[in-house]
């Protein structure tokens, strides 16, 4: 569809979801047009191990996920709190079923380092790969796409000088509200893990979705430190040093905390099977 054909059909449209129509359709291309580039990378590179082809998939879904999670934020603009929950609900499950090994966040990199299943040098690379195509989504693309001023919204965020903050904390208190919310994502990803991963999708991206929603109006619950940087750095008034604290030392830090918590026998064990049933004579 051209964009000549677009305005038209938002000008002439007469339905109050129509905003809502565009934003998805945008959300829904991006996400088949990273997966079309998914499936090329593959064919080029066969080896599903190799460096190259590991940074440019880490790469790619933190670009797809900024990119798309730009434009979920006018859904929430628009159409609410709620509206945004169901849509991030299924992108998410999108995600589970594309991605494979990429995460496109960096504390699970740390995860891997603190664990010692990789690198010092590994871990930095990655994290720094997923900043790029993360901040580059919305000069690069979300940008191009919001200049055609397809509705007033795209308008208003291309020439505001500056993006709304989502964090309405003192910053330790930002930082455990998001360190907590990662802790909580990721031991509840590590206890479904353990079954059926589609049962274990809808379940942990549910909960993640959840705590999203639950820290909307303290932090934005971002527990993704990419995501955070990408949509909020320089918003508002909060401080680079604040934005750093809460987004990144407060989800760094709950992911190792999830890791600690797990590795301990009686955590992991109550995790799994519940508290420990008494002893019987």
């Amino acid at each position: 569809m051209s964009v000549l054909a677009i305005r038209k059909w938002v000008e002439t449209s007469t339905s109050e979801y129509t905003d809502l129509k565009l934003s998805l359709g945008f959300i829904v291309a991006t996400l088949f047009a990273a997966e079309f580039t998914r499936l090329c990378v593959k064919w080029v590179l066969k080896d599903p191990q190799g460096l190259t082809r590991r940074l440019i998939m880490e790469c790619l879904a933190a670009g797809e996920m900024c990119g798309a999670c730009f434009e979920l934020c006018v859904i929430a603009d628009n159409y609410g709190i709620w509206m945004y929950a169901v849509t991030l609900y299924a992108m998410c499950l999108w995600w589970a079923i594309f991605w494979n090994d990429a995460t496109a966040c960096p504390y699970t990199h740390v995860e891997d380092f603190v664990s010692g299943h990789s690198g010092f040098n590994m871990t930095v690379l990655i994290i720094l790969i997923e900043i790029l195509g993360g901040i580059a989504a919305y000069p690069l693309y979300v940008k191009k796409f919001w200049l055609y001023k397809f509705i007033p919204i795209h308008a208003q965020r291309i020439y505001r000088n500056r993006c709304p903050a989502d964090l309405t904390l003192p910053a330790w208190q930002g930082a455990l509200v998001e360190g907590v919310g990662t802790c909580i994502c990721q031991l509840c990803g590590r206890v479904m893990g353990k079954f059926n991963w589609k049962l274990s999708a809808l379940v942990v991206n549910f909960v993640n979705v959840s705590l999203v929603v639950a820290a909307w109006e303290l932090s934005g619950g971002y527990y993704n430190p990419v995501l955070a940087t990408a949509l909020q750095y320089n918003c508002g008034e909060v401080s680079r040093t604040t934005h750093f604290t809460v987004y990144w030392g407060g989800a760094i830090g709950g992911s190792i905390l999830s890791v600690l918590l797990w590795n301990h026998r009686t955590v992991h064990y109550y995790l799994m099977y519940g508290p420990p049933k008494p002893k019987t004579e």
